[in-house]
């Protein structure tokens, strides 16, 4: 064995330093938003499951492993949603550890590893799904793991990493049926790898059957949610314009200018460029690359032959996850070390999601609301508005924009808001409710408003009295 110089030692204790600090300040970040943000639409959906809901069981909105976890803690907690987040949040954890083990325990520069760990722990969308009730953050974690020990496997051959290599894939599917793309990938990969190493068709059956066994239910439940045309967050335009630019819009969620947007497809088109030269040095070969090719072309043939729509927004997080491996993986490989234009170029790229990333995570920093489900953000506070108007208790019924179902009905049963009426997805243009609760562009369909009480402007939501509310109490005053 050969002895390991003072500096290596010193210089890696320094890389756990700071990655304990970084983990520690975005865990904490992410627990505080656990505890303060409101349940949004789509968390709303998933805790009718945990009610009993079976017919939501086979939908797309049930992320299985993301519902068996949060099960018996929702049973605990009379399902308090920082409960059913918990699962998510600790993955976390899980996602930083296995983040560190791809880029931060090794020989890396610091030049490869700070940009990295930038795009992969401080990307704001990252952290706003491993806070929330939905399996995304639990399959980025899984896929973290898969990616690592499919690297050990290739490297070192040997069968626990395999082992492990199949555990973290089936964690990942069961948590995100989209991170079908980079468990195929990763399984092919090393289906090719093992091939080469001279694994007969008997002895690659032997090696994946169990991954193929228990991976049936999943490909039979997308099989139903095809049939159905449940499969959300597809598109048909192309696969650079659907799932591309839904990496940008997405993974840096500020306001794009024309320009601002132009400079990241072209950062894009460049980190893609990066990732397809990996594939032709020999002693460059990046597995996410690898990977990330496999993510964009299956999609192309699945498209062609059955009709699948290209992956889409929330569907993509995966490439996100796959770019800032990429981009460590090429900066630590010895073409960046060499200060020449070449490497300046490669660099650019890098540089502009860098920044992107770190304007993005400061821009969206909040503990009051999910960018993706923004307009949740205020309706417990509506609900209290209503009820102070409402001293006598008398049953209200509330018209509503359809989005705000979900959630609306978790409060009614949480707060034991006895008073309100169970809340439907009728349009408000049929009138005759006590309030209304509507999406701004939806206040011109009311027919019998009488005033309005409130107007959220960062979210664009209208609280209205309806002429139906026989008022009987003293107002209270609004705040």
């Amino acid at each position: 064995m050969h002895p390991v110089s003072p500096d290596l030692y010193s210089s890696l204790s320094f890389r756990k330093i700071v990655w304990g600090a970084l983990t520690g300040i975005i865990f904490l970040y992410i627990l505080t938003r656990a505890f303060r943000l409101g349940i949004t639409h789509d968390e709303a959906l998933s805790y009718t499951i945990l009610l009993g809901d079976t017919g939501r069981l086979w939908t797309a909105n049930n992320h299985w492993l993301n519902t068996l976890l949060s099960w018996p803690l929702a049973w605990m907690s009379n399902y308090a949603i920082w409960a059913l987040r918990l699962p998510n949040v600790l993955s976390f954890l899980v996602y930083a550890y296995f983040v560190f083990l791809l880029t931060g325990s090794g020989k890396g520069k610091w030049m490869a590893l700070l940009p990295a760990w930038f795009l992969l722990l401080g990307n704001h969308y990252f952290l706003e799904l491993f806070g929330l009730f939905r399996g995304y953050g639990l399959a980025l974690a899984g896929c973290a793991g898969a990616l690592y020990y499919a690297k050990q496997v290739r490297e070192k051959g040997e069968l626990k990493y395999f082992r492990k290599f199949q555990l973290f894939a089936l964690i990942t599917l069961y948590a995100n049926y989209a991170f079908l793309y980079p468990v195929l990938g990763m399984t092919a990969i090393l289906i090719v790898h093992f091939w080469a190493q001279g694994n007969t068709f008997q002895g690659l059956r032997n090696r994946f059957q169990y991954l193929f066994l228990f991976s049936l239910p999943a490909l039979y439940n997308l099989h139903l949610l095809k049939s159905r045309e449940e499969l959300y967050f597809g598109g048909d335009m192309g696969i650079l314009q659907d799932t591309l630019n839904s990496v940008i819009r997405y993974s840096f969620q500020f306001e794009l200018h024309p320009m601002q947007s132009t400079l990241l497809q072209i950062a894009l088109a460049g980190l893609g460029i990066i990732a397809g030269l990996q594939l032709f040095y020999p002693k460059s070969q990046s597995l996410p690359s690898q990977v990330g090719y496999f993510c964009l072309l299956l999609p192309i043939v699945l498209h062609f032959l059955v009709g699948m729509k290209y992956p889409m927004e929330r569907s993509v997080v995966y490439i996100t996850l796959l770019l800032g491996l990429v981009s460590y993986h090429w900066l630590e490989s010895p073409p960046a070390s060499k200060l020449s234009l070449k490497s300046i170029a490669l660099f650019l790229p890098i540089l502009v999601f860098t920044l992107a990333t770190l304007y993005g995570s400061w821009y969206r920093m909040n503990d009051r609301y999910a960018s993706t489900w923004y307009y949740d953000e205020h309706n417990l506070d509506a609900l209290k508005k209503i009820e102070a108007m409402n001293s006598r208790h008398k049953e209200i019924s509330i018209g509503i924009s359809w989005v705000l179902e979900p959630s609306l009905n978790y409060y009614k049963k949480q707060q034991e808001l006895d008073w309100l009426n169970p809340v439907n997805r009728n349009s408000p243009h049929t009138g005759g409710y006590d309030f209304y609760f509507v999406l701004e562009e939806d206040t011109a369909e009311i027919p019998d408003k009488s005033r309005l009480l409130h107007f959220y402007s960062d979210t664009r939501m209208a609280l209205i009295e309806g002429l139906s509310f026989q008022q009987t109490d003293t107002i209270a005053p609004l705040r």
